[in-house]
């Protein structure tokens, strides 16, 4: 892992940590695993300092705007004020703190349940016991399950490539949410985004199903994909593997695509919010190529060649439009 993506993933777990101790109700378990990630490492203790530093600098500034408009308010004149530029500042903030919350925390406690995860913008290759390959994108955690006959890998959220070495005594099944995938003998991908499970075949066979019922079986060949939502398959088509799994070799297609699947796909490897703030521009049509580890050119490129305006409120957050 490199040293920036490494800063990266001890920030935000640290975030996340900050705010569920701001919260007051940590089980017995939750303040055991804590004091556990604080010990293992130098570094984790240095994160979690740094969050505090910064979070309680930026509610200060909050604290004392409120204070202070309370100090020069009549009574009367405070009921009025409830909703002044101020107080919606304040609101803002917190409404920023608890999307942290929400946000962060699950993924935290994924990367505890994980045998191997990737930070945001961070890409990481697995050789298993039995000699397949899983290369992880962005933001992915899974679990694996090597005994015996069987050979399962739990994707917890994310995107994987597989690369399987097949035995035909030993079936090899990757499981998203309540998708199994079973391979024939093959090289393909899983991704787990949002509300959608997509499986997409570059190499060989494989056989999709819902579980438990696992009926019907959808079978997949070289060139095909298919998405599953609520457990329903709700797509069905051919791709082109060289556009559809660019990631691998550190590169973002888009033939077409709009504004707002671009943000989208950008947003899964940058660190901070990539915002569309014209609502207009989200069903914008464009045909670009992104490099991974540049993404901050991939934002000065849309407002370079494509004229999109971009507001850097901070390193963080950018705004379109």
């Amino acid at each position: 892992m490199s040293s920036e993506a490494n800063k990266d993933r001890l920030f935000e777990e640290a975030s996340t940590w900050f705010f569920r101790l701001q919260s007051g109700d940590l089980s017995e378990f939750e303040r055991h695993t804590y004091e556990n990630w604080l010990s293992e490492s130098p570094a984790h203790r240095q994160s979690m300092t740094e969050v505090e530093g910064l979070l309680n600098a930026m509610q200060t500034p909050s604290k004392n705007i409120r204070d202070r408009e309370q100090a020069t308010l009549v009574p009367h004149v405070r009921k009025r004020r409830l909703f002044s530029p101020a107080f919606a500042k304040a609101a803002s903030a917190l409404m920023v703190c608890t999307a942290l919350i929400l946000y962060l925390q699950p993924a935290l406690l994924q990367n505890f349940q994980s045998d191997y995860y990737t930070a945001t913008g961070e890409q990481r290759e697995i050789v298993l016991a039995d000699g397949s390959h899983v290369l992880l994108n962005t933001d992915t955690a899974i679990k694996v399950h090597l005994q015996g006959n069987r050979r399962k890998i739990e994707l917890l959220r994310g995107e994987a490539f597989f690369e399987v070495v097949h035995n035909q005594s030993q079936p090899f099944v990757v499981n998203a949410d309540h998708v199994n995938t079973k391979d024939i003998g093959t090289a393909f991908s899983v991704s787990r985004l949002e509300d959608k499970v997509t499986v997409s075949v570059s190499e060989g066979v494989v056989e999709t199903a819902i579980e438990p019922i696992l009926e019907p079986v959808e079978r997949l060949t070289k060139g095909q994909s298919a998405v599953y939502k609520a457990n329903k398959l709700i797509n069905r088509q051919s791709i082109n593997t060289e556009l559809e799994l660019a990631w691998r070799d550190g590169r973002m297609v888009f033939i077409q695509a709009t504004l707002d699947e671009i943000a989208l796909q950008i947003n899964r490897y940058r660190t901070g919010k990539l915002l569309i703030a014209d609502p207009k521009l989200k069903q914008r049509r464009l045909t670009a190529v992104f490099y991974l580890n540049r993404l901050d050119d991939a934002i000065n490129t849309l407002h370079r060649n494509f004229g999109i305006p971009v507001r850097r409120v901070t390193n963080y957050l950018v705004l379109l439009g």
